[in-house]
């Protein structure tokens, strides 16, 4: 008997050594996942006549929310911290990336994402 829960405790054991290297894999992938994602969304092509909130639906919404309220990216809306930054710093955010942001420079023109900085002032009540 005693042999038997020394089997079953070592079993045991066996099962939390392997369970680690599973989670590690885990979130690897999950990883990976977010980040096809976001290259996805950042290599996808916009209708150069779109207006500014059908580009910001098709390459913000996913991360910002069609309400700019937040999700993987930060909230953008009415009270949110992107209302206290200037003009620039969001055009260099949505033109360079930031963080886990990626850049928009080869997506989108010039003028569209000067729309952009301008829709998102719309939302905030500021344009």
């Amino acid at each position: 008997m005693i042999i038997t829960a020394t089997r079953h405790s070592n079993h045991a054991a066996s099962l939390c050594e392997n369970t680690e290297p599973t989670i590690r894999l885990v979130l690897r992938f999950a990883v990976l996942l977010v980040t096809i994602l976001l290259l996805t969304a950042a290599c996808s092509s916009v209708d150069p006549n779109a207006t500014a909130p059908e580009v910001f639906e098709q390459t913000c919404a996913r991360c910002h929310g069609i309400s700019m309220a937040g999700g993987t990216g930060p909230a953008l809306g009415p009270g949110s911290a992107a209302e206290t930054k200037p003009d620039e710093s969001l055009l260099s955010a949505i033109t360079n990336g930031r963080a886990r942001m990626p850049s928009f420079r080869n997506q989108l023109s010039e003028p569209q994402i000067r729309g952009l900085v301008q829709y998102i002032r719309t939302v905030q009540g500021d344009g």
